[in-house]
């Protein structure tokens, strides 16, 4: 997914995130009240819990009710489907216009919030660089430092997606997008050389190879996790190495249809409704692909799951793709 997507599920995962927050902060507080009759250490414990709780509520609640009113506001325009708009709707039309930059500066403000970018970065080093890039550390024969070194280097580099969020909060016209694009470009650049100089020529030739499928990757650790939960042996390493082969031999042969619509050349201000249909119905046939040449590899409980976890991958591209036409996009082919 290119760098816009990944803001934009960014975006929207930032409501989750904090959701999850707040249910921690409920269980935390509910443990250290019990014991804050019997240890007055936790009594401020429990204070400055519920003070974070409230704080994450609101933000939570925030964010929330600026999705749901963008949401209204763009469906309600799709019902009314009518050429010449009164001066009321015209200033409503205005000011949804001007919601993305504000929704934008509103989550730049809060990734300038050093407790939330420095959560998002743990959350990131947690759930996507260690899973993914363990095998390589491994594999490296990497040093415990060296090792801590390298997955830091590589969360910033994912952190680069959050950043195009703070370049783009100033506006989100095609001079803004080059100029965050090329930011980011720079910030990842200045990240590689800064692994390679760890890593050394060789390892990094190697890293190099690794990351081309660091997509795929990130695909099946979050489906591993899914078969983890469910109590389904997760896929063995001969099994996680086939299905990365797998799915980026598809997605290679996807790219020989004339029609096919690469995402990461793709500019979000281009985005329309007719083409995120083609883009969702372009990934369902890679996974359709995908999924017909894992039946003989995978046992019938992880095809079950596998089958389940292309679902909402679907879904969550689609969310994602649909909140970057909200704040960049078209309406559709013809504006």
């Amino acid at each position: 997914m290119i760098i816009f997507a990944a803001a934009a599920i960014v975006f929207a995962s930032l409501y989750y995130f904090q959701s999850d927050k707040v249910a921690l902060y409920k269980d935390v507080i509910n443990e250290l009240e019990l014991s804050a009759d019997r240890i007055p250490a936790f009594e401020s414990a429990v204070a400055r819990l519920k003070a974070d709780k409230i704080h994450y509520e609101q933000e939570n609640e925030q964010l929330k009710q600026q999705i749901e009113d963008r949401e209204n506001t763009i469906a309600a325009m799709k019902v009314k489907n009518i050429p010449e708009t009164s001066e009321t709707e015209n200033e409503q039309v205005d000011k949804d216009k001007k919601d993305p930059n504000e929704f934008m500066s509103g989550l730049a403000k809060m990734l300038d919030d050093p407790d939330m970018r420095d959560a998002i970065r743990s959350q990131i080093k947690n759930t996507q660089v260690n899973p993914i890039y363990g095998t390589l550390i491994s594999k490296l024969n990497l040093s415990p430092d060296k090792a801590e070194a390298f997955t830091d280097l590589i969360a910033d580099r994912f952190l680069t997606g959050t950043d195009s969020i703070k370049m783009l909060s100033g506006g989100n016209d095609k001079d803004s997008f080059k100029k965050a694009m090329d930011d980011i470009k720079n910030q990842k650049d200045e990240i590689d050389s800064q692994i390679k100089e760890l890593l050394g020529d060789e390892a990094y030739s190697e890293y190099e190879e690794y990351s081309n499928s660091e997509g795929e990757r990130m695909a099946l650790s979050q489906y591993n996790q899914q078969l983890s939960f469910s109590g389904v042996p997760v896929l063995s390493p001969e099994q996680n190495d086939a299905l990365v082969n797998i799915m980026r031999e598809e997605a290679e042969a996807s790219k020989k249809n004339p029609n096919y619509i690469n995402l990461e050349d793709a500019n979000p201000m281009d985005l329309n409704e007719d083409n995120i249909s083609d883009i969702i119905f372009q990934q369902i046939d890679i996974n359709k692909k995908v999924k017909d040449r894992t039946r003989n590899m995978l046992s019938a409980d992880q095809q079950k799951k596998f089958e389940e976890y292309q679902e909402s991958y679907i879904k969550q591209m689609e969310t994602g793709l649909r909140l970057s036409v909200q704040m960049f996009g078209k309406k559709n082919k013809k504006e």
